[in-house]
């Protein structure tokens, strides 16, 4: 090091160490995202994860939520890193994030989400279809709202506004009354407008007729035709999802109505969902006419569901990996295609409707897209069945690359030595290094190269690859020459897309070889010693070599007397001053005056501390000395005025401990003369301490080795003696506790919600994919039969779970032909739905509440008794009674004599009279009356059961709310499956039934179906898309892996029980063993993923492996 260097170096290390000097304190940088496009009613995620402190770590966050009307909104955690709010208004709101790093320092950062209309409100309208003039209809409107509340509602009649109703809500039903005045048809509409001016309109067709054309008879009437009814309805029901149809008869009249000779409905109409597949229908009329069918006579309904499409995993690579199937569940599955920017790249097919074999009711793609041009592409997989019914679904992918090298160059300036096996590396080696661009592409297609036109280069390894996180792939390869030129190189970069190749190559960097001069190499021939140090010392030069190759030539100069002595060995004197010049046949010359730093004294035999004997998981301790050694110039001994002269000591186990120089007599002078006082001889050795691990010693004696500081390359070696030792027989290992952690490979996505097709083309714009699509409404496609098809053919496939049963197929099926194999990843997602008492834990709160009972009401039970009591009670009763009394009365009476004639004469006589009365009359009465009272017990022993109980609440019950959250879980499943096709002719000419309206109500679909030339070609999900971008992966460190396929890394701490025998090596103890007991804690790891138990017998099958685990 010369001066000016070590000059620098102080300068540099005194500024960095300078107390006082406060280093730039760089503020944080925020990052709150990208601007977003959302729709009113939905929820949006913020996350600002891409914060970063360049002095450290991002320690407080604080999220501002401006809505389009100025105030402020709260969102889900404000002072969180990742949270969400709610976007209730259309506008623009304004999102501003405000990071502090750890000293203190803050950013901000702000981005905008645009809240767009979403779904628009529902309209359907109910009333009369005919009316007389003069007559009143009440007509009715159906309206639900969309994302945002309903506002009012619009009547027009024949085109002219009527009146308008103000609502507020989610849903209502406002009614107008209507009077025509003239025949003909006139139309009733309204228009359900919410609260962002979104509209949808609803309409009803009334027929209004001239009362007296209702009672005019037709003289051709059948008066048999009219009793006969007939239904109305679709024939063939499809679309996407539940298979709905409403029925009825011609002329209103209530029926029973029968789906497969089973009564399922009755009324005036019947509303039915079918399951896939033929049925029959009829209907029995009340009024006992008779079965009611189709007007043809038919009675039979097809229910033909659309296919659904599923696109599972795609990758975002070079060559695109397309994993997909559809289903049908009728059965007639025709043809599943993939699309890229809609250009057809494969289609695979299958027959028509073949129920009874199961053909037509899945297909399946497994496809690798090799050959797309980089960039984003629109990638569609559509699945058709034989009714002409299409279900698509589209995601955005990235196909990577270009790869490009962006830098490419040797990183030595050189010149550069040739090639010697004696020399350091760095001084021959040139190292060419190319950093590449990868845009994303794989790193595994990437492949280097270089072109030279220079002969005369030779490769040292291979290539060596690296990576940074920003996404640049770096090489690196060294190379050299033998003789002197130049290393010329131009990079080469191939990258692999499927079978094809493609390169990019950089502009040629060159260094420059030149010849070198000879290197030195001494060695002591005889060794100083204590009371030689008057003699001087000779060293051996010979060991010096040329790189280039050439012969050397020596001299040694002795500067004090002006002697040059020529030759390899030369003598260092203790008078003088002595330099040693090497030449090659270049005539480059090497000089050296430290001809002191290649000395190196003698070790003498070490010695152990203590006597043992050692266990093996012990230590030895061992003290390693030199011979002492004289130095008759000062300038050797100190710095001070001269060159220091020093060692070290390696061992080839355990560690160096301790050392320590002696000097006997310190402060020796310049004499060489140890029996002349007045010089001030000084002797001096070196004493160092070693620690060896015992069961290091059990297969032999290591080595120590002392070499000159300035010259390594000057050693002498002496073994370490072996002590008595414990000879290990044999272990046992037990694993006494275990912790396992994995190293997970996770996908890390921003998910976003949207039924709105236009909000849906924006985010795909921006990179999102679609990945699940669900179902928000239905759309009613009504056709109309209209004009003949042409004869089309197409190619069916079938599919086998295995190659034999495709092989006996075509055995036995000689027009089919196999069509390969396909190897499929299935992935789907399933949600559920949850109850929970608070708004928190994993997945999305749906905005359903319910109030369920936590505690129920508490009853007793008390029993009817009954007793027996005597009461008084009024009545009226009958009575009669008779009265007698006498009277004195003075009567005359004749007394006559025969003979005498007669007298009168007066006697007194006793009347007795009598009268009789009878009446009603208020009496009061007693009798036995049975009583009852309820109670848990009798109030009386004497009282008794009657049988009869009851229950009475003694405590109400207790309820809380709660809220409906949608959970979401991730399934996979890879299978094989064989294929076989054939071409055939899939239809003949015939008349088609054409798209003509789609309607989004029952009633619409029914107003519209009325007429006998239009259907229902198909029903259409109002599809909601969940979408996610694709922000790559990280790595987690779990205990519990949510999937074992992507874990990397699985890292093992255990704790192991180690139980050894022993033998003593002591001859008194012949034969005595010992059985030694530790714990040792081992941590491996391994680049799988491994279980429990596996885990455990990687432990022990590790620890038995090695050195029983003493290391």
């Amino acid at each position: 090091m010369n001066a000016d260097w070590l000059l620098a170096l102080l300068v540099l290390s005194a500024a960095a160490t300078t107390p006082g000097i406060a280093t730039t304190n760089d503020p944080p940088l925020a990052d709150a995202g990208l601007d977003q496009t959302t729709t009113r009613g939905t929820t949006v995620y913020l996350d600002g994860g891409g914060s970063r402190d360049p002095d450290g770590t991002v320690t407080d966050y604080d999220w501002t939520v401006t809505a389009p009307n100025g105030t402020t909104t709260e969102p889900n955690c404000g002072d969180c890193q990742r949270t969400r709010f709610r976007a209730t208004s259309v506008g623009t709101y304004e999102v501003t994030l405000t990071v502090t790093g750890a000293d203190g320092a803050t950013a901000t950062d702000t981005l905008y989400v645009t809240a767009e209309p979403g779904a628009p409100p529902d309209a359907a309208v109910a009333g009369p279809t005919r009316l007389e003039t003069g007559a009143t209809g009440t007509f009715t409107a159906d309206l639900a709202a969309g994302a945002a509340p309903l506002d009012r509602a619009v009547w027009y009649v024949d085109g002219e506004r009527r009146a308008t109703t103000a609502l507020d809500g989610r849903a209502a039903t406002p009614d107008l009354d209507v009077r025509f005045p003239t025949t003909g048809t006139h139309d009733v509409r309204v228009v359900a407008v919410d609260a962002d001016d979104q509209r949808t309109t609803a309409t009803r067709t009334v027929t209004v007729t001239d009362p007296s054309d209702s009672t005019v008879d037709s003289p051709t009437s059948d008066p048999a035709a009219d009793d006969a009814h007939t239904i109305d309805g679709p024939r063939v029901v499809t679309g996407d999802g539940a298979l709905d149809a409403t029925y009825r008869l011609d002329d209103g009249t209530g029926a029973d109505w029968y789906l497969d000779d089973r009564r399922v409905d009755t009324g005036d109409t019947a509303t039915l969902t079918l399951t896939p597949g033929t049925h029959e229908l009829y209907a029995v009329p009340h009024d006992g006419s008779g079965a009611a069918v189709f007007p043809d006579g038919s009675r039979t309904v097809v229910a033909d569901p659309e296919p659904n499409v599923h696109l599972g995993r795609t990758t975002n690579e070079s060559v695109v990996t397309v994993d997909a199937y559809a289903t049908d569940g009728l059965g007639n599955l025709r043809s599943l295609s993939v699309l890229v920017d809609g250009e057809p790249k494969r289609t695979v097919t299958t027959g028509g409707i073949e129920r009874a074999s199961g053909d037509g009711h899945q297909l399946t793609l497994l496809e690798r897209l090799a050959g797309l041009e980089p960039g984003r592409h629109a990638l569609t997989v559509r699945a058709r069945d034989a009714r002409g019914q299409v279900d698509a679904e589209t995601r955005r992918i990235h196909v990577p690359g270009p790869p490009e090298v962006v830098s490419a160059g040797f990183v030595e300036d050189g010149p550069l030595d040739v090639y010697h096996p004696r020399l350091n590396t760095e001084r021959y080696t040139a190292t060419y290094q190319m950093k590449v661009d990868l845009n994303g592409v794989n790193p595994e297609y990437i492949e280097p190269g270089y072109a030279t036109q220079r002969d005369g280069i030779v490769e040292n390894g291979d290539w060596r690859r690296s990576q940074s996180q920003s996404g640049h792939l770096t090489f690196q390869r060294d190379f050299m020459r033998h003789n002197p030129g130049e290393i010329g190189i131009k990079s080469v970069v191939e990258w692999q897309r499927g079978s094809s190749t493609a390169e990019d190559t950089y502009n040629e960097d060159a260094v420059l070889v030149t010849t070198a001069k000879p290197i030195i190499r001494l060695e002591l021939v005889e060794s100083e010693n204590r009371r030689q140090g008057f003699r001087g010392a000779w060293f051996d030069a010979s060991d010096s070599f040329d790189p280039d190759g050439s012969e050397l030539s020596y001299t040694w100069i002795h500067t004090d007397d002006g002697r040059d002595v020529p030759g390899p060995i030369g003598k260092l004197d203790v008078y003088d001053r002595v330099k040693l010049n090497v030449t090659d046949e270049q005539g480059e010359t090497t000089t050296t005056y430290k001809i002191l730093h290649w000395f190196v004294p003698d070790l003498a035999e070490p010695v152990v501390d203590k006597p043992g004997p050692y266990f093996p998981n012990e230590s030895v301790t061992y003290t390693v000395k030199t011979n002492t050694y004289e130095l008759a110039k000062q300038r050797y001994q100190n710095d001070t005025g001269g060159d220091h002269i020093d060692f070290g000591l390696r061992t080839d186990v355990g560690n160096v401990t301790g050392h320590n120089r002696v000097e006997n007599e310190p402060g020796g002078g310049e004499g060489d003369n140890p029996d002349d006082d007045s010089a001030g001889a000084s002797y001096i050795y070196h004493e160092w301490d070693v620690s060896v691990p015992a069961h290091e010693l059990l297969d032999g004696q290591p080595n120590v080795t002392i070499y000159a500081t300035d010259s390594p390359q000057a050693t002498r070696t002496v073994s370490l003696p072996k002590p008595a030792l414990y000879e290990p027989l044999n272990t046992y290992s037990n694993v006494t506790d275990m912790d396992v952690q994995y190293l997970e490979e996770r996908d890390d996505h921003t998910v976003r919600k949207t039924s709105n097709p236009t909000r849906k083309d924006a985010l795909e714009a921006q990179g999102y994919d679609v990945y699940r699509t669900s179902r928000s409404g239905t759309a009613y496609h009504l056709e109309k039969r209209t004009k003949t098809q042409s004869a089309a053919y197409d190619t069916r496939q079938r599919e086998f779970a295995n190659e034999m049963g495709r092989k006996l197929f075509l055995g036995a099926n000689p027009t089919w032909s196999s069509a390969g194999s396909e190897m499929r990843v299935r992935e789907w997602t399933e949600t559920d739905t949850v109850w929970r008492n608070s708004r928190t834990g994993g997945g999305e709160f749906t905005g359903d509440t319910r109030r369920t009972v936590v505690d129920p009401a508490e009853y007793r039970t008390e029993w009817q008794f009954r007793y027996e009591e005597r009461v008084a009670y009024e009545t009226t009763e009958h009575y009669q009674y008779t009265v007698e009394w006498t009277e004195t009365e003075t009567v005359t009476r004749e007394n006559c004599l025969p003979g005498l004639g007669c007298r009168e004469y007066k006697d007194t006589i006793t009347v007795t009279h009598s009268k009789t009365y009878e009446g009603e009359r208020q009496v009061t009465k007693y009798r036995d009356e049975t009583r009852t009272y309820w109670s848990q017990r009798p109030k009386n022993p004497a009282h008794d059961k009657t049988g009869a109980r009851r229950s009475v609440k003694v405590e109400n019950a207790d309820y809380e709310r709660q809220y409906e959250y949608s959970v979401t879980t991730h399934h996979e499943r890879t299978e094989r499956t064989y294929l076989a096709s054939k071409t055939v002719q899939t239809q003949s000419a015939e008349y088609e039934w054409l798209p003509y309206e789609t309607v989004e109500s029952d009633r619409a679909k029914l107003i519209y179906t009325s007429n006998a030339d239009v259907r229902v070609g198909e029903t259409e999900p109002t599809k909601q898309w969940m979408m996610r971008l694709d922000a790559g992966t990280s790595l987690e460190q779990v205990s519990d892996p949510a999937n074992p396929s992507n874990v990397v890394r699985t890292s093992v701490t255990a704790t192991v029980e180690l139980r050894t025998r022993l033998r003593s090596p002591s001859s008194g103890q012949k034969g005595q063993v010992q059985t030694q007991t530790r714990e040792i804690t081992v941590e491996e790891s391994a680049d799988v993923f491994l279980t429990t138990e596996e885990s455990k017998n990687f432990i022990s099958n590790h620890v038995n492996e090695s050195d029983v685990g003493y290391e």
